[in-house]
């Protein structure tokens, strides 16, 4: 349940940029992540409590590239935009709001910051940073503790290195995706019926409105979760939007396609998920490939693949399970990470590799690189 809290102010005040190099913390064994941002089959980014991690190698070594202040776990925001460019997004309880940018791997880090101060005391926490290109992103701010009731969000045209606000209260909570300036956001949980609705916005996010989506028959009473919006690479307006949604008589999951930058959206297919799970991961390479992991803690997941915009799926069987997966990336069309809960010999969770669509798995142990 949602309270809104009504009549909150927020001041917004430009305090400027540094740079600064990293600081890199004491070497320890072994390394522990809590969610990757792979970029390449050989780079990527892994996120652990307080410390971020670069790696060249394919999971295995890691480097410490922990920008200033490091990445304090619930109050960070964080997003690697490929295998160089990176930003944190971290938020104080006295409102001042740091947004610090690598364009190096992580070598060295410049600042921005600025304060952001809700009326009833309420500090801000950072939601999400969603950078579409080397110098247009976007930070959405929620007050902590209020259930995604996000209190601004936040533009940057050149980097990072300055904000402005461009809507106060915005009623979303999470961004899905971003073109030039169309974007679309999850609307505010309590606000919407759990199904069949996404909200827009045509001018960079400074007003949001309603865009209904076709919702099979069966599914509008359903617990819905949505996933990140996958964007064409060579095809302009092509897009697809996985959704996740639990009905009383299974688990579905449905992605959505356009053709037309988002003016409308089609049911590409309605999948059925075996087992009913409670964790259904998605990642696409671009709106044509993409790759659904579907389990919980104990039975083996199912990994279903498309090559086709998700039209058809197959389902593919990996020679190891997949269980206890904390998130799925997916590279190449053959190249694959997940990231799983399940603690190994060591004491920390495990990354897994595949090379061949999923088939087969190699088990990493994170090392601290030499």
């Amino acid at each position: 349940m949602i309270r809104h809290r009504c009549g909150r102010s927020v001041l917004v005040m430009a305090l400027g940029a540094t740079g600064t190099a990293y600081h890199r913390p004491p070497m320890s064994q072994p390394v522990v992540l809590t969610s990757l941002m792979i970029a390449t089959p050989t780079t990527g980014w892994g996120v652990g409590p307080h410390a971020l991690w670069r790696t060249t190698d394919g999971g295995l070594h890691w480097h410490a590239v922990t920008p200033p202040g490091g990445v304090p776990p619930n109050t960070a925001a964080t997003q690697a935009l490929d295998g160089t460019t990176a930003w944190t997004a971290v938020a104080r309880s006295d409102g001042m709001v740091t947004v610090q940018r690598t364009r190096d791997g992580g070598r060295t880090w410049a600042a921005s910051h600025f304060i952001i101060a809700a009326a009833g005391g309420v500090p801000p926490a950072p939601v999400q940073l969603l950078f579409t290109s080397p110098q247009q992103g976007w930070l959405l701010i929620s007050g902590s503790g209020l259930l995604g009731q996000a209190l601004a969000l936040f533009a940057s045209g050149d980097g990072g290195q300055q904000w402005t606000r461009v809507a106060l209260q915005p009623p979303i909570a999470g961004l899905l995706g971003f073109g030039t300036t169309i974007g679309w956001g999850i609307s505010t949980p309590g606000q919407t019926p759990p199904a069949g609705f996404v909200e827009v916005t045509h001018n960079g996010g400074r007003t949001w409105q309603r865009q209904s989506l076709p919702v099979p028959m069966g599914n509008r009473t359903a617990l819905t979760r949505y996933g990140p919006l996958s964007f064409a690479t060579a095809q302009l307006g092509r897009a697809v939007l996985p959704v996740t949604q639990f009905t009383p008589t299974g688990t579905v999951l449905v992605t959505y396609a356009t053709r037309d930058g988002g003016r409308r959206w089609d049911v590409a297919s309605s999948l059925a998920l075996r087992a009913n799970p409670t964790t259904v991961l998605t990642s696409f390479v671009d709106a044509q490939i993409g790759w659904a992991l579907a389990g919980d803690t104990t039975a083996a997941p199912s990994l279903n693949v498309t090559a086709d915009g998700a039209r058809h799926w197959h389902e593919v069987t990996p020679d190891i399970p997949l269980t206890e997966a904390a998130s799925l990336d997916v590279v190449t069309p053959r190249v694959g990470f997940v990231l799983t809960r399940r603690v190994g010999s060591e004491g920390v969770a495990t990354v897994l590799r595949t090379q061949d669509s999923g088939r087969r798995w190699i088990i990493l142990r994170p090392q601290i690189a030499p």
